[in-house]
């Protein structure tokens, strides 16, 4: 090895390189390592009581989705309700151990239900989307289980309006004969207070009707069932 030789970047520079270029090489490398360390402490699912799986849809273009208007022209399904989204984003969040607010939705059914409202079994909500993919491979699983737990366990299919279409969420309920109640968060007010990131979203609720953890994607039917038996529990016990 003759001398003065040394790996790149071990005591000599590339001869090439301009002065800065390794400077600016660090800067990124580190933002990289910056980026990598808050993409795995989301998928670690540090909040409280907060799951995270990677079967997700996400809703485009910020969260609103596009419909195709009479004339045959694409168009936002979002435009002109700006005041009212606003609103909903200065909403608190809720958080495991908080109780369900007191929003009234109105079902497919033509019923009202009150989400706040004492109860007698605990409660599994599914939030979904007609176009999204895990939750259409979720649906006959929560059918059947709901099936199965119904003396138990109520479970609620909430369809957010404000980023799909009500033909098609009738559509989606038909096609897969949901036998649970299926509502409508028509401008997703419910939805932001649990994140409003993606779907599916579950929020497990127990017969005290206190939330008692938020998850995000797509569950296994061994999980699902067992997050479902959890809840049942006379004794109100929950465990991640």
């Amino acid at each position: 090895m003759g001398a003065g030789w040394a790996p790149y970047g071990e005591g000599k520079s590339n001869p090439d390189e301009r002065p800065g270029d390794w400077t600016v090489k660090k800067v990124v490398f580190i933002k990289f390592l910056m980026v990598m360390l808050v993409v795995g402490v989301a998928s670690w699912g540090v909040a409280t009581n907060m799951t995270y799986t990677y079967a997700t849809s996400v809703p485009a273009n910020n969260m609103q989705t596009q419909e195709e208007h009479e004339d045959g022209e694409r168009f936002e399904a979002g435009k002109g309700v700006d005041t009212e989204l606003d609103a909903i984003e200065v909403m608190q969040k809720i958080q495991p151990g908080q109780p369900l607010p007191s929003i009234i939705l109105k079902g497919l059914d033509g019923k009202s239900y009150n989400m706040g409202v004492k109860r007698d079994k605990a409660l599994v909500i599914s939030f979904w989307a007609s176009w999204c993919d895990p939750c259409r491979l979720e649906a006959p699983v929560l059918n059947e289980l709901y099936s199965k737990y119904k003396h138990d366990v109520d479970v609620y299919g909430i369809n957010v309006i404000r980023y799909d279409r009500l033909e098609d969420v009738q559509k989606f309920s038909r096609s897969l004969n949901l036998q649970f109640p299926v509502l409508l968060d028509e401008q997703g007010a419910l939805f932001e207070r649990f994140g409003g990131g993606a779907f599916p979203t579950h929020v497990m609720v127990d017969r005290l009707g206190q939330v008692r953890e938020i998850i995000i994607g797509m569950l296994s039917e061994r999980e699902l069932e067992r997050k479902i038996e959890l809840l049942q529990k006379k004794e109100g016990a929950f465990e991640v």
